[in-house]
């Protein structure tokens, strides 16, 4: 799998800078999947599906890969680039913490409908992993990174990382 060429990591970047609403930045990554593959290690046999729709839950992305146990999912939620992440310690602004609260319904729908569930997404289960991504990291205020590195800890099988974590050894 080859690395993102650091011209297109500098466009994402810039583009993170311009203030983009979640469609630019859902573009952007279409055009440019490899950043997505990076981020989530892909290798052959991964599957990436945008914007499958769940019934409860319409997530941006979902990656999957391949185990012998068949599909690992990993369920992906775009937020905001704009605006802070937290209101206070452990306190997301409102889209965040709506999101955190769509993917618990999302598990318990799978629990209660699995066979619907995994005619979308093969092997889905609700122990799937998730990630939100919201925010800019050169933009976060004072004690905000370690807000996340605390709301990580405490999040059951749910990461919140800012949009640079795209690129986070990518390239």
């Amino acid at each position: 799998m080859a690395l993102v060429d650091a011209s297109v990591a500098q466009a994402f970047l810039l583009l993170l800078d311009t203030e983009p609403d979640v469609f630019e930045v859902e573009a952007f990554l279409r055009q440019h999947v490899v950043i997505v593959e990076q981020a989530f290690h892909a290798d052959a046999h991964t599957l990436i599906k945008w914007s499958p729709h769940l019934d409860v839950l319409v997530p941006d992305l979902c990656v999957g890969h391949k185990t012998h146990e068949g599909y690992r999912w990993s369920v992906v939620i775009f937020e905001t680039p704009l605006v802070p992440i937290f209101l206070a310690p452990r306190k997301p602004i409102s889209s965040i913490a709506n999101s955190i609260s769509e993917l618990e319904l999302l598990r318990s729908w799978i629990e209660n409908n699995s066979e619907a569930a995994r005619s979308v997404l093969a092997d889905l289960k609700a122990d799937f992993d998730a990630v939100i991504l919201a925010g800019n990291r050169y933009h976060l205020m004072p004690r905000e990174d370690e807000h996340l590195q605390d709301m990580n800890r405490v999040l059951r099988g749910i990461r919140l990382y800012t949009y640079q974590w795209l690129l986070d050894g990518a390239i």
